[in-house]
């Protein structure tokens, strides 16, 4: 549309956290001509969110942040929030990235590379056995194994999951904590981490996971 029509083109990834919430919000500015009023913006937001960008660094530095994309509508999100992570000083690692979406998605893949975006990735076997019962418990037991083997982990996805360390809720059906992008995401995502954090230490129900993955 730009070549054809002179329409203006922004190319900025999904404003997950704080430099690429800017970064979108710039790439909106410039060709309009209102730089100026977007700093104003995005100085006015930073401070109104300061508290839960300090919360949300303090809590994630030196932690790995475990993003799972089986329960997730769509890897290129994760892999947002896996930027907003490292950002925030945790390791990203994230889990479940289909071979068969990555050609489809490799114009947004590389532009993510290109902004230093390069997160670790884990495939476990039972994703490969997707429709099936099976493959959800299977793929179950493969997280809990893998949460294992990093330090001070975070878990970032379903809270249907049971990796045994800190589930962050970001599913769709938590509408309290929506939207997760811009500024506004922020905030919530922070109220998130730390509804995980603080409840951490209570004992989840074993009925529960045993009707969804069985025993």
């Amino acid at each position: 549309m730009e070549a054809r029509f002179g329409i203006p083109y922004s190319r900025t990834g999904q404003p997950y956290g704080l430099t690429a919430t800017e970064e979108w919000l710039m790439g909106i500015a410039r060709p309009l001509g209102l730089e100026k009023e977007a700093e104003r913006v995005i100085r006015d937001e930073t401070e109104r969110i300061r508290s839960d960008l300090d919360y949300m660094h303090h809590t994630l530095e030196g932690k790995t942040a475990i993003i799972e994309i089986s329960e997730f509508p769509g890897p290129i999100r994760a892999l947002s929030l896996a930027r907003m992570a490292e950002e925030c000083g945790a390791h990203p690692v994230v889990i479940n990235v289909h071979p068969y979406t990555i050609k489809e998605r490799m114009p947004s893949i590389k532009f993510l590379l290109e902004t230093g975006v390069n997160p670790e990735v884990i495939l476990t076997k039972g994703l490969f056995r997707l429709g099936s019962f099976r493959s959800s418990r299977e793929t179950e037991r493969e997280l809990e194994e893998i949460v294992k083997g990093f330090d001070d982990p975070i878990f970032f996805g379903n809270a249907a999951r049971y990796p045994g360390c800190p589930v962050v809720n970001l599913t769709l059906l938590n509408p309290a904590y929506l939207p997760h992008y811009g500024f506004r995401g922020i905030h919530n995502i922070a109220a998130l981490l730390r509804q995980a954090m603080e409840n951490q230490r209570l004992p989840r129900s074993t009925l529960f996971r045993g009707m969804l993955y069985g025993n």
